[in-house]
């Protein structure tokens, strides 16, 4: 699970995995997929900054 969240991107165009779309594409309840994300802390899909070129101003 935790290898198809960070390889695949969800069919609908979203930008990352909602627990509960993962869990419809893996044919599991979204609590399982909450319950595994929750104990790999570092995996976090909605965290992941896939917009590099971007840069942040320094007050």
């Amino acid at each position: 699970m935790l290898d198809y969240t960070l390889r695949h991107k969800p069919a609908d165009g979203s930008t990352h995995w909602s627990s509960r779309k993962l869990a419809v594409q893996l044919g599991v309840p979204f609590t399982t997929v909450q319950r595994i994300w929750r104990k790999h802390d570092d995996i976090r899909p909605h965290h992941l900054d896939t917009h590099m070129g971007v840069q942040r101003s320094r007050l």
